[in-house]
């Protein structure tokens, strides 16, 4: 039997029970996100926050916030956002404009909000449907830092997926 994971505090606002622990599961079994020091910090449907503490990792070498932090946190955000529809994918895209610049010790909040679905013909009678997600990463006193947009292509379910992983490594029974 795996060790049971101990979660952090994250805000769930309205999502389904078993869908908002998946996420949390993968969230703390996830060793990119330990590494990246990115941690969830709200869940709705269609919505992630996620937040990142600034420490000197996260530094260029004058003293700011790298660009592909900024990256790695909105692709974190985008992803549980997309997991939050029920939903597996891939970021085909994503766009960010740096506003702003942060140092050691801010926290960057990331949101991401699914917007909607756009559909491109990709052969005559075949659509391919790209989920757009919004994202703003703003620090701890709401300073805006970056804001863009990220496109995701849904590649399989969520909770069956992962209801199937934890299966194959003994952790759920149902």
């Amino acid at each position: 039997m795996s060790e049971i994971p101990l979660f952090k505090n994250v805000e769930n606002d309205g999502l389904d029970c078993r869908l908002f622990g998946y996420i949390c599961d993968l969230e703390e079994r996830g060793g990119f996100y330990d590494a990246s020091e990115v941690y969830l910090a709200k869940l709705a449907q269609g919505f992630a926050q996620v937040e990142l503490p600034v420490t000197k990792m996260h530094l260029n070498w004058q003293g700011k916030v790298q660009d592909g932090v900024y990256a790695t946190e909105a692709a974190a955000a985008a992803n549980f956002a997309f997991h939050t529809l029920d939903k597996i994918g891939v970021i085909s895209s994503l766009s960010l404009h740096i506003k702003g610049q942060a140092g050691n010790g801010t926290v960057l909040l990331c949101e991401a909000h699914t917007l909607g679905i756009s559909q491109s013909r990709i052969a005559p009678g075949v659509y391919e449907e790209t989920y757009v997600i919004e994202i703003k990463i703003t620090d701890q006193n709401n300073k805006l830092l970056a804001e863009g947009q990220a496109e995701m292509q849904e590649k399989s379910d969520f909770l069956y997926t992962y209801a199937e992983y934890l299966r194959s490594i003994g952790y759920a029974n149902d």
